[in-house]
């Protein structure tokens, strides 16, 4: 740990251990990420300290440019990225549980969300 003490301030920084880690998923449920995989999306994104950012990255295998990212822990933004069927997602976490994050969030998608449609 380093202390610096500036104009009578003293600040205590940690060295940064987060890790950033990313994913790529396809989505295959038949109406895309529409509210029930997004709310289960999110339920279990916010079990995690993590931060998790979610992002287009082809659409039917034709890649795409779309920097965009939406937060992961939030049903309306996961909405917004219109994902239908055949579209592959850039999932990222950076925390100390990234790579459980990451697990956890693609067995939703190799599991269809765990819905027949």
């Amino acid at each position: 740990m380093e202390i610096r003490i500036r104009k009578g301030v003293s600040l205590a920084t940690q060295p940064s251990s987060l890790k950033k880690l990313e994913r790529r998923v396809l989505v295959q449920n038949k109406y895309g990420i529409h509210v029930r995989p997004s709310t289960c999306f999110v339920q279990v994104a916010q079990r995690f300290k993590s931060i998790i950012k979610v992002r287009i990255t082809a659409i039917e295998g034709q890649q795409m440019d779309m920097p965009e990212e939406y937060d992961g822990k939030s049903v309306l933004q996961l909405l917004q990225l219109g994902a239908m069927q055949g579209t592959e997602l850039l999932l990222s976490s950076e925390g100390e549980d990234a790579e459980d994050a990451l697990n956890s969030l693609e067995q939703l998608f190799l599991n269809k969300f765990g819905f027949e449609e």
